[in-house]
């Protein structure tokens, strides 16, 4: 596919700079100044000065990182959905080393507010122009912002000052071009593309003082620019709308329940959707561990319910008089639906596993429904809840569906019950959480010999951290539950007897291949001997495995921006972090917004699972711009498998709940 961003450049310079007196005619912009670390705005005195249209910057902030800015930006906000900014750098800054300074575009003014920025890296390895583009929010300095972001060097601009820079928007796009003379431009960045969904930004100069962060530098801009352009497809924010269904209500039932010998009461939760009967609850989600609820008030915001300390290690709202007792919650996060369609309710707790049992007896009476402590459950749990959730499965083998085991070792990796074994457990952690990757290679040689149906997945450039976990999780879950749950259960005439899945009809995911951005998956019936009885991992079917390959992707350079599903970054205490579940409508047409690689022999397939979509129409030559047909009712993994002239990748999985046409 030929590269169509150096054609739209050339045009918008042929069309911008035909008159240079008339481009630089304007009035320059009113822009404010924040220090990007403190996200307040500052005395423009100390950090902005603006005399007959120069702008000087002055920071002291350190050097930018992967996943944050330190430094100041003079920005103003904008709503309009095409435009165009240019600036050119007056004088480069003096007395401090590896200083960055060009201008941006951010989502917010928080320091790790996603956006691209076109900017002089003065890093001594570099000491050129660079472009910078933030696609997501890190949870943290060190939990993911090692694998936020693309970067890329124009080493062919060495200038310091003297220089013209200007992004134009396009929405959703992105397009840069440079200059040395203000007369002859050249397109930045045409190996990518670059796009952000929200409309709103802010656009403007940064300047990055780098070194120690003790010494202050500054840096002018003179003939800046901002103005309002006109595209003839007028693309908005609007045509990636997602579906947004009535936010479902849930009931609450919790139990104080003891553990026999031991003195110290355990709490335990079950969450039920308010119109969804009793007898169509086909299997519970055994959340180990759980301490709270994420909920979305009257307003529509997300938010946890409130918490004091309470026995039991479960915390509980502080509007709820007794521990003991039923409740109906404020509206519930949208994404609940996905429950309430696959008929599953939720169960949680604080309390040690041992304690379960006598738990769902006490739910069981408490709501009345008789059978309730013999419903299936899947489980899952992070942390030491991961390790209840793998006690769990010691603990009720005929109960256990699956076992989510996360951010933790391969615990109870070595116990020796043959009805454990025959589980399917799915072990989950961050890739630079302390050996537990390393660990996880080293115990699934013994544990494939022995004929476990366990899978690993790593989460790259992760910590102690959730990250994307239930991007893997859910999919895993709901295709186990099916697979597993006779159609004709009935818990309130007996135990439910779970189906044994067959070794030999599942799938292995090759685990050192994870090192890779298309890490290997492969039906038992072609696997060596070694992918058998090797480093590899267990899935019950393709779907699973093919899942498991996007999960686990190292770094693709392909990314996702509608529809997404980012379950639990907003959870960090990074506003604008993530907590995205966007939904769609069955039957009804959707548009793909993504960001990748460009070049002429560049193929872009879409996939929702196994099938491959059709796409019905590609934007502006853009292969990352695309209309798909409507999907059936149901959760869909959605994923793009990129081709290029060096090699194929995945992308990272987002699982979309598609609702019901009615």
């Amino acid at each position: 596919m030929k590269n169509y961003k150096s054609l739209v450049c050339t045009i918008t310079v042929l069309h911008l700079f035909a008159g240079l007196s008339a481009v630089w005619g304007g009035e320059p912009p009113e822009l404010s100044a924040h220090r990007l670390h403190r996200a307040q705005p500052d005395d423009p005195g100390e950090i902005l000065r603006v005399s007959e249209g120069t702008f000087t910057l002055t920071a002291d902030g350190r050097e930018s990182f992967m996943g944050e800015d330190d430094g100041v930006f003079a920005s103003l906000r904008t709503d309009a959905p095409n435009w165009r900014f240019t600036a050119r750098v007056a004088s480069a800054p003096e007395g401090s080393p590896n200083p960055k300074y060009g201008i941006a575009v951010r989502e917010g003014l928080q320091n790790w507010s996603r956006g691209l920025h076109m900017r002089y890296d003065g890093y001594e390895n570099n000491r050129c122009l660079q472009w910078f583009y933030r696609y997501q929010v890190g949870h943290g300095t060190h939990h993911g912002t090692r694998r936020v972001y693309f970067s890329g060097l124009d080493r062919e601009m060495k200038q310091t000052e003297g220089f013209w820079l200007r992004i134009e928007r396009r929405y959703p796009e992105f397009f840069m071009c440079r200059s040395s003379d203000g007369e002859t431009w050249i397109p930045v960045g045409t190996e990518r593309s670059f796009s952000l969904l929200p409309q709103s930004l802010h656009v403007g100069l940064i300047l990055t003082a780098g070194g120690d962060g003790r010494r202050e530098v500054s840096v002018s801009f003179d003939q800046v620019r901002f103005e309002e352009i006109q595209v003839e497809d007028g693309f908005t924010e609007e045509m990636y709308a997602p579906y947004e269904p009535p936010a479902p209500r849930w009931e609450w039932w919790v139990a104080h329940t003891p553990i026999e010998a031991e003195g110290d009461p355990q709490n335990f939760f079950i969450m039920k959707p308010v119109d969804v009967e009793w007898k169509d609850i086909r299997a519970f989600l055994y959340s180990a561990g759980s301490k709270e609820v994420v909920i979305q008030n009257e307003e529509g915001v997300l938010e946890n319910l409130r918490f004091e300390n309470g026995p039991g290690n479960l915390r509980k709202p502080v509007d709820m008089p007794e521990w003991d007792g039923h409740w109906v919650l404020p509206p519930m996060d949208p994404i609940y639906h996905q429950y309430a369609q696959h008929g599953l309710a939720r169960v949680g707790g604080a309390g040690h596993p041992r304690a379960l049992g006598n738990a769902l007896k006490a739910l069981e009476e408490m709501t009345g429904h008789e059978g309730l402590s013999r419903i299936p459950f899947a489980v899952s749990g992070m942390s030491f809840a991961g390790g209840y959730t793998a006690t769990t499965a010691r603990l009720y083998p005929e109960q256990t569906i699956a076992a989510g085991v996360t951010h933790i070792g391969p615990a109870g990796w070595e116990t020796d019950d043959p009805r454990v074994h025959k589980i399917p457990h799915l072990y989950i952690s961050g890739s630079h959480d302390t050996t537990h990757r390393t660990d996880f290679l080293r115990v699934s040689q013994p544990v494939r010999e022995q004929g476990h149906l366990w899978g690993f997945a790593t989460l790259w450039w992760y910590y102690h951290i959730m990250g994307h976990t239930q991007s893997m999780v859910l999919p895993y879950f709901y295709r186990i539950i099916d697979l597993r749950l006779p159609e004709d259960a009935d818990p309130v005439v007996g135990p439910v007897p779970l189906r044994e899945l067959n070794e030999e009809d599942g799938w292995l995911a090759v685990l050192p291949t994870w090192e890779s951005n298309h890490p290997r998956v492969v039906a038992w019936d072609e696997a060596t001997r070694e992918e058998r009885r090797g480093q590899s991992g267990w899935f019950p079917d393709e779907f699973t495995a093919r899942v498991w390959s996007a999960t686990v992707s190292n770094w693709p350079n392909t990314v996702i921006h509608f529809p997404r599903f980012d379950p639990n970054d907003g959870w960090s205490g990074r506003p604008g972090g993530g907590h995205i579940h966007h939904q769609l409508r069955a039957g009804e047409p959707f548009r793909i917004l993504a960001s990748g690689p460009l070049g002429e022999d560049l193929k872009v397939t879409w996939y929702a699972g196994l099938e491959p979509l059709e796409v019905q129409r590609v934007f502006r030559d853009n292969p990352y711009l695309v209309e798909i047909g409507g999907l059936p009712a149901g959760l869909h993994v959605l994923h793009a498998i990129t081709e290029t002239g060096e090699g194929t990748e995945i992308s990272r999985p987002h699982p979309i709940l598609v609702h019901p046409a009615e």
